[in-house]
Protein backbone atom coordinates (compact mmCIF):
# COMPACT_ATOMS: atom_id res chain seq x y z
CA UNK A 1 0.00 0.00 0.00
CA UNK A 2 1.23 3.54 -0.61
CA UNK A 3 1.12 4.58 3.05
CA UNK A 4 2.26 1.43 4.84
CA UNK A 5 3.30 -2.19 4.62
CA UNK A 6 1.49 -4.82 6.68
CA UNK A 7 2.90 -8.24 7.45
CA UNK A 8 0.89 -10.91 9.24
CA UNK A 9 1.71 -14.31 10.65
CA UNK A 10 -0.81 -16.63 12.32
CA UNK A 11 0.06 -18.03 15.72
CA UNK A 12 1.13 -21.65 15.66
CA UNK A 13 -1.86 -23.01 17.56
CA UNK A 14 -4.10 -19.95 17.38
CA UNK A 15 -3.31 -18.92 20.97
CA UNK A 16 -0.71 -16.62 22.44
CA UNK A 17 0.86 -18.45 25.39
CA UNK A 18 2.54 -15.25 26.53
CA UNK A 19 -0.69 -13.22 26.70
CA UNK A 20 -3.71 -15.50 26.22
CA UNK A 21 -6.26 -12.72 26.86
CA UNK A 22 -5.36 -10.80 23.70
CA UNK A 23 -6.62 -11.54 20.21
CA UNK A 24 -3.60 -10.33 18.24
CA UNK A 25 -0.26 -8.59 18.67
CA UNK A 26 1.13 -5.71 16.63
CA UNK A 27 4.53 -4.10 16.26
CA UNK A 28 5.66 -1.00 14.38
CA UNK A 29 8.83 -0.15 12.53
CA UNK A 30 9.93 2.87 10.53
CA UNK A 31 13.39 2.92 8.96
CA UNK A 32 15.82 5.83 8.66
CA UNK A 33 14.87 6.03 4.97
CA UNK A 34 11.68 7.78 6.10
CA UNK A 35 13.60 10.61 7.74
CA UNK A 36 15.19 11.77 10.95
CA UNK A 37 13.91 10.78 14.39
CA UNK A 38 11.14 13.39 14.48
CA UNK A 39 9.70 12.19 11.15
CA UNK A 40 10.02 8.51 12.11
CA UNK A 41 8.27 9.11 15.43
CA UNK A 42 5.46 11.03 13.72
CA UNK A 43 5.00 8.20 11.22
CA UNK A 44 4.97 5.63 14.04
CA UNK A 45 2.36 7.63 16.00
CA UNK A 46 0.12 7.89 12.93
CA UNK A 47 0.45 4.15 12.29
CA UNK A 48 -0.38 3.37 15.90
CA UNK A 49 -3.67 5.29 15.68
CA UNK A 50 -4.53 3.66 12.34
CA UNK A 51 -3.81 0.22 13.78
CA UNK A 52 -5.89 0.96 16.89
CA UNK A 53 -8.89 1.86 14.75
CA UNK A 54 -8.65 -0.73 11.98
CA UNK A 55 -7.06 -3.78 13.57
CA UNK A 56 -9.20 -3.56 16.70
CA UNK A 57 -12.34 -3.54 14.57
CA UNK A 58 -11.42 -5.85 11.67
CA UNK A 59 -8.43 -8.12 12.44
CA UNK A 60 -8.89 -11.84 12.94
CA UNK A 61 -7.67 -13.06 16.32
CA UNK A 62 -4.61 -15.27 16.46
CA UNK A 63 -2.21 -13.16 14.37
CA UNK A 64 0.98 -11.21 14.86
CA UNK A 65 1.12 -8.04 12.75
CA UNK A 66 4.07 -5.87 11.79
CA UNK A 67 3.23 -2.42 10.43
CA UNK A 68 6.06 -0.84 8.45
CA UNK A 69 6.04 2.89 7.81
CA UNK A 70 6.92 4.32 4.42
CA UNK A 71 7.98 7.78 3.32
CA UNK A 72 4.37 8.51 2.29
CA UNK A 73 3.08 7.68 5.79
CA UNK A 74 3.85 11.18 7.05
CA UNK A 75 2.15 13.18 4.30
CA UNK A 76 -0.67 10.78 3.37
CA UNK A 77 -4.15 11.94 4.41
CA UNK A 78 -5.40 10.07 7.45
CA UNK A 79 -8.49 8.70 5.68
CA UNK A 80 -6.23 7.23 2.99
CA UNK A 81 -4.05 5.59 5.66
CA UNK A 82 -7.16 3.97 7.13
CA UNK A 83 -8.13 2.62 3.71
CA UNK A 84 -4.55 1.42 3.14
CA UNK A 85 -4.65 -0.54 6.40
CA UNK A 86 -8.03 -2.11 5.59
CA UNK A 87 -6.87 -3.10 2.10
CA UNK A 88 -3.61 -4.50 3.46
CA UNK A 89 -5.52 -6.50 6.07
CA UNK A 90 -7.63 -8.09 3.34
CA UNK A 91 -4.55 -8.76 1.24
CA UNK A 92 -2.82 -10.71 4.03
CA UNK A 93 -6.10 -12.61 4.59
CA UNK A 94 -6.43 -11.55 8.21
CA UNK A 95 -9.68 -9.58 7.86
CA UNK A 96 -12.55 -11.05 9.86
CA UNK A 97 -15.34 -9.47 7.79
CA UNK A 98 -17.65 -11.32 5.44
CA UNK A 99 -16.93 -12.06 1.80
CA UNK A 100 -14.58 -9.37 0.47
CA UNK A 101 -14.41 -10.59 -3.11
CA UNK A 102 -16.85 -8.30 -4.82
CA UNK A 103 -18.24 -9.75 -7.98
CA UNK A 104 -17.14 -13.26 -7.09
CA UNK A 105 -20.26 -14.85 -8.55
CA UNK A 106 -19.75 -12.96 -11.77
CA UNK A 107 -16.15 -14.16 -11.99
CA UNK A 108 -17.32 -17.76 -11.68
CA UNK A 109 -19.76 -17.26 -14.50
CA UNK A 110 -22.88 -18.12 -12.50
CA UNK A 111 -24.42 -14.68 -12.09
CA UNK A 112 -27.84 -15.93 -13.25
CA UNK A 113 -29.54 -17.80 -10.42
CA UNK A 114 -33.11 -18.84 -9.69
CA UNK A 115 -34.99 -18.17 -6.40
CA UNK A 116 -33.36 -21.17 -4.72
CA UNK A 117 -29.86 -19.91 -5.55
CA UNK A 118 -29.21 -22.54 -8.23
CA UNK A 119 -27.58 -21.46 -11.49
CA UNK A 120 -30.14 -21.00 -14.25
CA UNK A 121 -29.68 -23.10 -17.35
CA UNK A 122 -29.33 -21.21 -20.61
Amino acid sequence: MPGLVLQARPWKDGVSHEMPEIGFRVGFTVSKKVGKAVARNRARRRLRVVADRVLAAHAKPGFDFVVIGRAATIERPFADLLRDMEAALRRVKAHRGANHHKGREKDRGDEHRDEAGRPEKA
